[in-house]
């Protein structure tokens, strides 16, 4: 029996009155095959705990989708051995299999009136509908406890239960399925004790917000604190084997909730992952390193042996392990492409290198780089176009690497990922958005789950937060994402949002960067190294056919009047009586003749003014696009995108000019005069101020954006907003029109690729460019133009630099093409005549072509939306097969 809950002066927690936690069952459900019609076999298995005994129960049934007369077929006889590898069963067993009805009613009536946890909740319930007992899904348990390491345990179980040495992986069994709940709750308890207190307390606090509602959810969230509270009553015999069973003690809950009084004072206690350790930190390292050299002789040797010699020996090992792929072979590409690099790599030069489909150019790169950095002390940037790139040789390509450069004696380097900052978590933000005692009890479980995600992942990233619905969520499907979709946004890091010392050391983007700034390798985006331009000045471009368009975007400026109108009216403005705005809701807490509400009313007459100028601004805008009309009707078409740079030299100008210079200096000053309302905040205790903060936070860094690109509309010569226009012939100014009908602001970058030879590669010390789109039309001239690199290389009369020295190398083609064979099906619609049967088509072909190859597929579309809606139709189709399935737009 549970032992008796701790006495309290305050209501009873919610797991003293858990229920019946022995009645807790596990069920899996495992099939041979994809396509159980053809080749697969069915195992049901499940097990309970008799409450009276305190012994183990367990059924194990058998369905088989083939008739007695079909004893030779071959289908079956590979079925029968694929079950005889996995489960030690023959076809002697099953013989007089019991119908899938006999299954279900033998299924149903063992685990009556139960609690069933499941791998899987949606492919089990594709079984059962109207079960006499509950479904209880693991991952979404996970998703509540941890969210962001174990939401996807579902998927992961087996490799989560085989990391530490059971053996390989295997069908997910119901004791397996026990162990996997061990792990995951001693996880969630082996926290911090500030940490296991805020979760205590946002627990009873929801349960006992969601029984007031009278909503089922408050039985699931019992359910879940007493697996917590409890676990001597449900966990295994086989505890020994994990060491995160060594946590699973009762009563830690009780213990948690009596360490702080309530949630604000375990939030004030508490503290984010990767605050901790900053004393620890390596020094900083320098981006050029004092004396750079190229990798000699010996150590372009050593790479030689890594691919030839120790990077096959090392998948060898994973195979016989079962722990990667099979089949992986020495790749002489691969091998070339990495010799080259570590030839040229470290002198002042660039090298283009096309890298075909299959090369492995990640790992390539990866080495020589790594060797490169931790033999100059300095750091390398290595910037793709995709997360997805940066998160899969942060997870696959790195590992190896490393053990790769410890087999050759390396000393190891240190690898981070360094996103844009909105990617982070900023712990400040989240603090402030504690939801008030009277919010319903979904917000503070939202915000629960970010807060568990900040206390137990290492970096903050938010790529890495999964917004599935954890397990005693009221809200479900599109709801719960809306929720968290906007809680997110307001906890994201933006520019400035942490000015004082100790909130950056709490902020996941400050973090991040004091991380990157410590690496060897820093994996992140074409964008932070285009702007950050200081950062790095060893660079690997990765997907650099993307440079191009990167540059265009990250060079240029544009902004809509409606949104320059859209943002001070969230400054201050009053509708209906009512304020709704930043300033408006802060005047409504703050004390008359504070200081606060003194530089409060100032921004407000400040916004009022800036309001005024858009007005006339807007104006100015009318007159200058009359007067451009009346010019284009007698001129011609080609010239009418240099009207705007006569208009600004003519006389008629000046009022637009004026405004122009108006409209800079309000932005400017109501982002100052937020500046130092901000200051005086953070001297203002109290829950109100903090979320007023973090508004006023998001409400400045949008204003920063805002008067960039105003100012970048018309550059002024000097160092004054108001001196004479200076605009740069590679650059196109305009005022432009939107699907809206709204005026927009534009100054943009006409030549990304003039840019970047010009003013951003001649800044570098060495660089490489990696895709399997640089060789085009037998050479890499056309993609040298477009990337600028051409440029670097011949600097035109009066650039006071030396011209970039430019080498190429072409790897060879990984994939024999002679043997490819493209099929084209004869019987699909015609997508012109007919698009929504084509995609129902392309749906159904899809889904016939996975389920024979057990979902190892790639599906290529030229249409995003076509892609999504066929995606859409495809999803339950996969999730009942248990086959993995992703998408591009996908939640």
């Amino acid at each position: 029996m549970p032992p008796s809950p701790p006495t309290s002066p305050t209501a009873a927690p919610p797991w003293a009155r858990s229920g019946d936690l022995s009645r807790l069952a596990f069920a899996t459900i495992w099939s041979t095959g994809a396509d159980p019609a053809r080749d697969g076999i069915f195992r049901l298995r499940a097990l309970r705990r008799d409450p009276a005994q305190g012994e183990d129960e367990e059924l194990d049934l058998f369905l088989s989708p083939f008739s007695g007369g079909s004893e030779g077929r071959d289908d079956v006889h590979r079925a029968t051995q694929r079950m005889a590898n996995e489960f030690g069963v023959h076809s002697g067993d099953l013989d007089g299999a019991p119908s899938l009805d006999e299954v279900r009613e033998e299924f149903e009536r063992f685990l009556s009136g139960r609690a069933v946890l499941v791998p899987d909740a949606r492919l089990f319930s594709a079984w059962f509908e109207n079960a006499p007992f509950t479904v209880v899904d693991l991952p979404a348990i996970a998703a509540l406890l941890l969210p962001g390491r174990l939401a996807s345990l579902g998927e992961r179980l087996a490799d989560e239960l085989t990391s530490i040495g059971e053996g390989p992986p295997g069908p997910i069994t119901p004791e397996r399925l026990r162990d996997a709940l061990g792990i995951l709750v001693g996880r969630a308890l082996d926290r911090p004790p500030a940490v296991l207190s805020l979760l205590a307390h946002a627990l009873a606090d929801a349960v006992d917000g969601l029984e007031s509602l009278e909503d089922r959810a408050a039985g699931e969230l019992r359910l879940a604190a007493g697996l917590l509270e409890h676990p001597s009553i449900w966990r295994g015999k086989r505890s020994q084997l994990y060491p995160e069973h060594n946590a699973l003690t009762d009563g830690q809950l009780s213990d948690a909730v009596r360490l702080h009084d309530t949630l604000e004072d375990a939030l004030e206690a508490g503290f984010p992952r990767w605050a901790q350790g900053e004393e620890r930190e390596p020094p900083q390292l320098s981006p050029a390193g004092e004396e750079p050299a190229p990798l000699d002789a010996s150590d372009r040797r050593a790479i030689d042996e890594i691919f030839q010699v120790h990077l096959p020996r090392l998948f060898a090992e994973r195979d016989a392990r079962n722990e990667g792929p099979e089949g992986h072979r020495f790749r002489p590409g691969q091998h070339e492409v990495a010799a080259r690099i570590a030839e040229r790599f470290g002198h002042k030069e660039f090298l283009l290198v096309h890298a075909p489909t299959g090369t492995g150019k990640t790992l390539a790169y990866l080495v020589p780089a790594l060797l490169f950095a931790v033999r100059n002390e300095l750091r390398v940037g290595v910037a793709t176009y995709t997360r997805a790139l940066q998160e899969q040789a942060l997870a696959r390509d790195v590992p190896l690497a490393l053990a790769c450069l410890k087999r050759i004696g390396a000393p190891p380097p240190r690898v981070s990922v360094l996103k844009g900052r909105s990617n982070y978590l900023c712990w400040r933000a989240l603090s402030n958005q504690l939801p008030p005692p009277e919010a319903h009890p979904a917000e503070l479980l939202a915000w629960l789950s970010l807060a568990l995600f900040a206390t137990s992942e290492p970096d903050g990233d938010l790529d890495r937060f999964s917004p599935r619905a954890p397990f005693g969520i009221p809200e479900r499907g599109d709801a719960w994402r809306r929720r968290m979709e906007q809680l997110i946004r307001l906890v994201r890091a933006e520019t400035g949002c942490c000015s004082q010392a100790s909130d950056r050391a709490t902020c996941g983007a400050h973090a991040a960067r004091r991380r990157a700034e410590r690496s060897h390798l820093v994996l992140t985006n074409h964008a932070f190294t285009l702007a950050r331009r200081e950062f790095f000045r060893y660079v690997i471009f990765d997907e650099c056919e993307h440079l191009h368009d990167v540059a265009r975007e990250a060079f240029s400026h544009s902004v809509s009047v409606r949104a320059l109108r859209e943002l001070l009216d969230r400054v201050h403005r009053t509708r209906q009586g009512r304020t709704r705005s930043v300033l408006g809701r802060l005047l409504d807490i703050v004390l008359d003749g504070s200081g606060a509400s003194t530089v409060a009313q100032e921004g407000v007459e400040i916004g009022r003014r800036a309001r005024w100028i858009v007005d006339e601004f807007s104006d100015a805008l009318v007159r200058f696009k009359d007067w451009r009309a009346a010019r284009a009707r007698h001129g011609r078409d080609e010239d009418s995108y240099a009207l705007f740079r006569e208009y600004l030299g003519c006389d008629e100008s000046g009022d637009l000019l004026t405004a122009h210079t108006r409209l800079a200096i309000a932005l400017n000053d109501l982002g100052a005069c937020l500046q130092r309302l901000a200051e005086h905040l953070d001297e203002s205790p109290g829950r109100h101020s903090r979320r007023i903060r973090r508004r006023l936070d998001l409400l400045r860094s949008d204003l920063e954006d805002a008067r960039e690109a105003v100012e970048a509309w018309i550059p002024r010569a000097g160092e004054s907003i108001d001196g004479p226009p200076l605009l740069r012939e590679t650059s196109f100014h305009d005022l432009e029109t939107n699907a809206r009908g709204d005026d927009v602001l534009a100054a943009r970058v006409l030549l990304p690729h003039e840019h970047l030879g010009r003013h951003y590669y001649p800044d570098l010390s060495s660089a490489v460019f990696l895709s399997a789109t640089t060789w085009l039309a037998g050479g890499f001239d056309a993609a040298s133009a477009y990337l600028g690199l051409t440029r670097a290389a011949h600097p035109i009369e009066g650039e006071e630099r030396e011209p970039s020295i430019l080498s190429t190398f072409r790897a060879p083609e990984a994939f024999d093409y002679s043997r490819v064979l493209v099929a084209v099906p004869r019987d699909a619609p015609s997508i012109r005549e007919d698009k929504r049967a084509f995609l129902r088509y392309t749906a159904r072909f899809v889904g016939y072509l996975a389920e024979r190859t057990r979902g190892r597929m790639l599906v290529l579309f030229t249409n995003a939306e076509d892609l999504a809606t066929v995606a859409a139709d495809l999803e339950p189709f996969f999730a009942a097969r248990s086959l993995p399935f992703w998408y591009q737009r996908m939640r």
